[in-house]
């Protein structure tokens, strides 16, 4: 019996791809670098901002630390300034999915390998935060996504089973550390993410009540 969900952000409970893609291109732009691709943006999703910029960059030299520290923060301010707030929308049935499993008792956090902050400003931006009992984030464990350890964190604080939880997530890392966890994994599917493997496939989150009612 399924007594705890857990969802990623970017792509499973808010279609973000369009302003991250915007957004990096801005920030490359901004610093005298070749605006990414879509697809080199994209293949990105799921890493914190400076490792994200590492994953882009194409060029023979690396990046300066301190450089992508400055490019991750003109990132994030160009992202929740403009591109967040302009081009960024629920996932369809992302609402009446966590109300539904709120009707139900089950118990819902949300997985990122972002901060807290994050997690506060799209919750808030969308107004879903009551639906939504806990979350784990980069400052809460030492291993981020694909380790298991944010997911054990908040099977630890729930006192749940793996095979009591499902992760939704969109991504590989996602997949990965739903495998590692135990748990059962629910991919969103993407044009992104055809090849991700998963036990359950959701043409829509609406679908995610009926994988918890049967699983």
């Amino acid at each position: 019996m399924i007594k705890l969900v857990l969802f990623d952000i970017d792509g499973t409970l808010v279609d973000t791809d369009t302003a991250l893609v915007r957004a990096f291109q801005n920030t490359f732009s901004n610093f005298k670098m070749r605006p990414p691709t879509e697809k080199e943006v994209l293949r990105g999703v799921g890493n914190e901002e400076e490792n994200w910029i590492k994953l882009i960059w194409t060029g023979e030299r690396p990046i300066p630390k301190q450089k992508i520290d400055e490019m991750a923060e003109y990132f994030r301010c160009k992202y929740f300034g403009f591109y967040f707030p302009v081009m960024a929308h629920l996932m369809s049935g992302a609402k009446e999915t966590l109300e539904g499993l709120r009707a139900k008792g089950i118990k819902t956090a949300i997985i990122t390998n972002g901060k807290h902050e994050y997690v506060e400003r799209v919750t808030s931006y969308f107004k879903i935060t009551e639906l939504i009992d806990y979350a784990v984030s980069v400052e809460d464990v030492k291993h981020i996504k694909p380790s298991p350890e944010p997911i054990k964190h908040a099977l630890e604080h729930f006192k749940a089973k793996p095979d009591e939880a499902v992760y939704v997530g969109d991504t590989e890392i996602d997949a990965k550390a739903a495998h590692a966890a135990g748990v059962h994994f629910a991919l969103v599917v993407q044009s992104r993410n055809a090849l991700v493997k998963a036990g359950h496939r959701l043409g829509s989150l609406k679908e995610l009540l009926s994988v918890v009612q049967e699983t």
